[in-house]
């Protein structure tokens, strides 16, 4: 089963930062050695990490970076820690995930593929 991007959804979009600038971008990452960002999903009924009910990653997130970098528990894990897991009981909830890499082009993030999907699932971010 291929995973699908939020957007490639009917409704979807990419994920745009409206108050960074791709030149104050680029200099942000000339000036830097490293980057770290954290991306916050909200949930219910709907699993971003850890599905405690499986006890699995079966159904996390793939985040994808602005150079169509993939972190996700299959890729790039060691660049992905999970700051807080709310979203494994399926409660409305939110995860926390933190990126950070010294590959700067890998950031920011731009889209994802939420996995979870069923008639009662709901998300945010």
């Amino acid at each position: 089963e291929e995973d699908v991007y939020f957007s490639e959804l009917t409704g979807g979009k990419t994920i745009s930062y409206n108050n960074v600038g791709k030149v104050q971008l680029t200099f942000l990452r000339l000036l830097s050695e490293s980057g770290r960002q954290n991306f916050t999903v909200s949930c219910k009924n709907f699993v971003a990490w850890f599905d405690s009910k499986n006890n699995n990653h079966e159904k996390s997130m793939i985040l994808q970076g602005d150079n169509e970098q993939e972190f996700s528990f299959e890729s790039n894990k060691s660049k992905l820690k999970i700051i807080k897991d709310g979203c494994k009981d399926k409660g409305d909830e939110k995860t926390i995930f933190e990126i950070e890499t010294d590959k700067l082009n890998q950031l920011p993030i731009v889209d994802f593929a939420p996995r979870d999907w069923d008639r009662d699932a709901e998300f945010g971010f």
